[in-house]
């Protein structure tokens, strides 16, 4: 009876069978227990699973925490590591409790909210649930179990072959521009499915941008169901069919060695026209550009968390000093943040890898945080930088004092307020939209009503931005 309990939590959570490459010798023992992909996930290879990681950590910290699922963070310790997998072996050692708080989760019959919300797009009805607690605190379950998939997929499975550029021209798309303008709608952590990333999407359909980016993070940890449900589903209400669409990798993707991430990017390219618009991204980075512009998106998560992808600072620098000899604004797109917004220590991605380039920087927009926020140039950080980490994770709402700082830039907005009334903990979910004349540089941020929440406006000249 308790193996069905188990059965029935791993599938509620949309959970398979734990699989290693048959040829590790460290590996046979399991694998000599796999059964087909198909079959009901076991609950003894999550068992195994977590003993193997516990040995791991024992022996091979360094290596083991390498392979660290996003949950952790940049930094993980050993005790944060076994903290996580004690949360999984309790979810399953105890399965009808877990599954319970996991219902409770979804929110109770009679819980919706009677708002008149569509779907601009499409013009259906969206069932608003405030009280869907999927992805917070409360999913403590869900996190960890495929947490423990993500551990194992990244300890012992392979990542796809990266799409390394065979020129520093590869990889470049023209900005679609309307009666001489570009704009572009930019999200970021917004693959959980949730009605707020669905409204997103529909939002960002109807107003019909030249363009969009995803800057990454579906989650829990980027399978292919979840990419199914997560991303692809809501992006079919009208973006995909509208506009190209553009994608970042990012740690969650990552979880799972980026497989279905980059299956996503193969599936975009060959959609078929008439019924979609043309889509053009072939790598997880890619320039795209007009006379003014450049939105530059990197991956900084395929050869490590937060940094920047091996083998294509080259191609990075010579995007960047192409914009600046042509007079250009350069727009630079990454999961990862340039620096945190506490501790100056956190600095990897612009300190380490990208510092010699920021001087050629003139605007950089990130995730992976959770919350919204534009930063003016101070010092040693010659750009404006703006985190748009709020596409749809439920996160924690901002104080009214917005008492975060980075001590390397100056603050100028973030976001403080909250969803709806029903949900006043957590933030107002949103995207920002970029409207691109040739003098002129508009931010719009936008929540997932489609309410305008902030708008900043920049002069252009002689390839510098300056706000008005």
């Amino acid at each position: 009876m308790k193996r069905q309990e188990q059965v029935q939590l791993l599938r509620f959570i949309g959970c398979s069978s734990l699989r290693r490459p048959a040829d590790s010798v460290e590996a046979m023992a399991l694998t000599e227990k796999v059964s087909a992909l198909d079959a009901d996930p076991d609950p003894q290879y999550y068992f195994d699973a977590i003993e193997t990681i516990r040995a791991s950590l024992a022996t091979d910290p360094k290596r083991t925490l390498a392979n660290a699922p996003a949950i952790l963070g940049h930094k993980p310790t050993v005790e944060e590591a076994l903290r996580l997998l004690k949360q999984a072996q309790d979810a399953l050692e105890a399965p009808v409790s877990a599954m319970a708080t996991l219902v409770a989760n979804l929110g109770g019959e009679g819980e919706s909210v009677a708002l008149p919300m569509r779907c601009r797009s499409t013009g259906e009805p969206v069932e608003i649930n405030p009280y869907n607690r999927q992805f917070e605190e409360s999913d403590w379950a869900a996190w960890a179990v495929t947490a423990v998939e993500a551990f194992f997929a990244r300890q012992f499975g392979s990542k796809p072959d990266f799409l390394l550029h065979g020129s520093n021209d590869a990889y470049r798309y023209p900005l679609v521009e309307n009666a001489g303008v570009a704009s572009a709608a930019l999200f970021s952590d917004w693959g959980t499915g949730l009605y707020h990333s669905q409204l997103i999407a529909c939002d960002i359909a109807a107003r019909g941008p030249g363009q969009a980016v995803h800057l990454g993070d579906v989650y829990y940890t980027g399978r292919a169901s979840e990419f199914r449900d997560r991303c692809v589903a809501m992006l079919q209400q009208g973006m995909l069919q509208r506009m190209p669409v553009y994608s970042l990798n990012a740690n969650h993707e990552m979880d799972t060695n980026g497989v279905a991430y980059f299956k996503f990017l193969d599936w975009k390219l060959k959609l078929p026209q008439p019924d979609y618009a043309t889509q053009r991204q072939q790598a997880s980075y890619f320039c795209l550009h007009n006379q003014n512009y450049q939105i530059i998106g990197i991956d900084t998560a395929y050869s490590r968390n937060g940094r920047l992808a091996a083998d294509t600072y080259t191609w990075l620098t010579h995007q960047l000093q192409h914009g600046r000899i042509e007079g250009k604004i350069n727009i630079l797109l990454s999961q990862n943040e340039p620096y945190d917004r506490l501790d100056e220590s956190e600095r990897d991605l612009l300190g380490t890898d990208l510092g010699a380039l920021r001087g050629k920087i003139d605007l950089w927009f990130w995730g992976d945080e959770h919350y919204a926020a534009l930063w003016g140039p101070r010092g040693g950080v010659p750009f404006f930088g703006s985190c748009i980490g709020h596409g749809g994770f439920p996160y924690e709402r901002l104080s009214q004092r917005c008492d975060f700082m980075t001590p390397l830039a100056d603050l100028i907005w973030c976001g403080t307020g909250f969803r709806m009334e029903a949900r006043r903990d957590r933030g107002n979910n949103g995207y920002v939209w970029l409207d691109m004349k040739p003098d002129e540089l508009t931010l719009i941020y936008i929540d997932w009503r489609g309410h305008v929440v902030d708008t900043r406006t920049f002069a252009v000249a002689s390839g510098k931005l300056r706000m008005t």
